[in-house]
């Protein structure tokens, strides 16, 4: 299984062409949809007129992202520009927002005042046909996305997708005002003021949490953990840590590895792995060495014991880096730990918890726990 893999790397050529297909569709749209929308007095469509009216805006951020995410790195930007992307997302979704609160404050008066619609037959095929060109350009946007791996166009066509519901919106509102239904213009385009500042409100979020930085993909982790330990001369793997700078990653982790070795031969240990896994990771790979003594008996008791401890208490989900230092007159066992995430019980206190157990079955050494903080797998 390829994970991170360059085909995973973001295709700008997808953006522009998507951009430019989104601005020409979405002009017409709007030019279309605001003079019928005028003639027959419907607010709704209005409000769906100026729905593809945002979706054009959008399109020129998707253009500007793609040109700005596609620069490469420089002296100033050494991880290159892919972020500008989370930020023209957010700029997208703003103006969602914006849109959408306008349409519930002009929308929710008119639900009480309501005003008369001319239904037309032809009418209704307009909208059933901008209907049809929406959900197509969301298509050809949903499909582009996943093959240029963008999360901006995949954003793009949520925005056509919510353009074709609300003009469904418009259409039912049409055909009530044949009832005499007329209030249902402003519940329509209330409801589509709704999903449009709901639709901001939902990207916002993903792109700042893009930004803030959000945990890697566990199956990814359990992939590289499992690879890593069916390796030849490698005990363990452990602080594994990933950052991404849009689709380019960086990962490090420690590896351990018998004590006895020479540094040459842990260092070919460690170009060994480095190849075989960039043979399905596209990313930057640095890997740190921890000796280990895999022979010492103590080592192995207190293994037992924390064994012992996971089994019986559910507390803690690994440790590593276990080391026994002897010296004149300084004894000390040494390890990190990581706590089980979102259980409530205080790191320290499973630390201090675990220390007395040590302590209580080795006597003479001095305990040091070293809790791996939440960016370590």
């Amino acid at each position: 299984m390829h994970y991170y893999s360059k085909n995973n790397r973001v295709n700008f050529s997808y953006q522009r062409i998507e951009g430019w297909s989104s601005i020409l569709l979405n002009i017409l749209l709007f030019i279309s949809k605001i003079i019928v929308g005028f003639i027959v007095n419907s607010l709704s469509l209005i409000a769906d007129a100026f729905h593809s009216l945002s979706d054009v805006g959008t399109s020129v951020l998707v253009l500007i992202s793609s040109k700005v995410s596609s620069k490469p790195a420089d002296p100033k930007h050494p991880f290159g520009h892919e972020r500008v992307e989370y930020v023209s997302t957010f700029a997208m979704a703003i103006i969602l927002i914006v849109v959408g609160i306008e349409f519930l404050r002009e929308g929710i008066p008119r639900i009480y005042r309501s005003i008369s619609i001319k239904f037309s037959i032809p009418l209704v095929l307009f909208v059933l046909l901008t209907i049809i060109l929406k959900f197509g350009l969301g298509i050809f946007s949903h499909r582009l996305s996943k093959k240029g791996n963008s999360d901006l166009l995949m954003t793009e066509s949520m925005h056509h997708y919510s353009d074709a519901i609300s003009s469904i919106f418009v259409l039912v509102a049409i055909l009530s005002s044949k009832l005499g239904l007329n209030f249902l213009d402003g519940v329509f385009a209330s409801l589509i003021g709704l999903v449009l500042a709901y639709s901001g409100y939902r990207f916002i979020l993903n792109s700042i949490n893009q930004l803030i930085g959000v945990a890697p993909d566990l199956t990814f982790i359990q992939w590289l953990k499992g690879f890593t330990n069916r390796s030849e001369g490698i005990y363990g793997i452990h602080d594994v840590m990933i950052h991404s700078y849009g689709s380019k990653k960086f990962i490090s982790f420690h590896i351990e590895v018998d004590k006895k070795l020479t540094q040459d031969e842990a260092h070919d240990i460690v170009e060994n792995l480095r190849e075989k896994i960039q043979q399905y990771v596209d990313a930057n790979i640095t890997i740190h060495v921890d000796p280990i003594d895999i022979d010492n008996p103590l080592v192995g008791k207190v293994k037992k014991i924390l064994d012992g401890f996971i089994k019986s208490t559910g507390d803690i989900e690994e440790y590593h880096d276990l080391r026994v230092i002897e010296k004149d007159d300084h004894k000390v066992i040494i390890f990190d730990i990581i706590p089980v995430k979102d259980k409530g019980k205080s790191p320290k206190g499973i630390s201090v918890k675990l220390e007395r157990l040590i302590s209580s079955n080795i006597k003479g050494y001095d305990i040091r726990i070293n809790i791996d903080p939440l960016y370590y797998y």
